[in-house]
């Protein structure tokens, strides 16, 4: 008997009267009427785009595709990535939403650095990502000459391999040194890495291309001793010069004969 009067008063604590059915049932409703509000407002005609800002060069289907639609419920990263699929010259691209009706799209294009001549030319930002390709090298743009590249790259492909990295190291060497202010090189060759060099040429005092040997190490110190030498020996006259070689303790120099 003291069991089922225990049994009956747990489920009378467990019973719930009218009042709290009275609440549940409008808690519902109104969860239910703010849901229907957010999808209102969301597909309002207020919040529908109806300009595409750009930077950048979009096809009218594209703009036209995304007019109309919510700018709340936009999807700015398909949309991202289209447009880095479609222009693999772009190294950002963000996608922003400017409410109540605005969408802007904001680019920024890879810088071209050199060019890597392999198979061809290939114009690369300093990431080496290809920008464009051509048959014939760009005017006034140095030139990388590398021979461990992927044949036929793609734009959007990277070049960034083992030799590429030794040019930008020496990139970085001839630019800490001033040497790119005070000669003309053309190109920077790194084929073989124990034997690159750089070549310079002047094209406002008649000599022929003259071969700088840096080699793959050592190169600070190395172009200090081509700095002492053309101070010293050469006095910057590469008129009768055909190389240098940098590699020794010694520097050599070879004439034309």
């Amino acid at each position: 008997m003291a069991k089922k009067n225990r049994l009956r008063n747990s489920l009378e604590a467990l019973s719930f009267g009218y009042p709290f059915w009275v609440g549940i049932t409008a808690w519902l409703i109104a969860l239910i009427a703010i849901g229907f509000a957010v999808n209102a407002i969301y597909n309002s005609n207020a919040f529908a785009i109806k300009e595409v800002r750009a930077n950048i060069a979009l096809s009218p289907e594209l703009v036209k595709s995304i007019k109309g639609q919510s700018l709340f419920l936009f999807d700015t990263r398909g949309l991202y990535k289209n447009i880095v699929a479609a222009n693999t010259d772009l190294k950002e691209v963000a996608v922003i939403k400017r409410f109540p009706c605005v969408l802007d799209i904001v680019a920024i294009r890879r810088k071209p650095f050199v060019q890597v001549k392999y198979n061809g030319f290939f114009t690369v930002d300093k990431g080496a990502v290809v920008i464009d390709s051509d048959p014939a090298p760009v005017p006034n743009l140095l030139s990388v000459e590398i021979s461990d590249a992927p044949k036929n790259p793609a734009r959007g492909a990277s070049l960034m391999t083992p030799q590429f990295k030794l040019a930008l190291a020496i990139i970085d060497e001839l630019k800490a040194h001033n040497i790119f202010a005070r000669y003309p090189v053309e190109l920077i060759n790194v084929a073989s890495e124990k034997s690159s060099y750089f070549v310079i040429r002047n094209k406002n005092i008649v000599f022929t291309p003259v071969q700088v040997i840096i080699g793959n190490e050592d190169l600070g110190r190395r172009l200090l001793i081509f700095e002492n030498l053309m101070a010293t020996k050469i006095k910057g006259d590469l008129r009768l010069v055909k190389y240098i070689d940098l590699r020794y303790k010694k520097a050599y120099v070879g004439y034309k004969s």
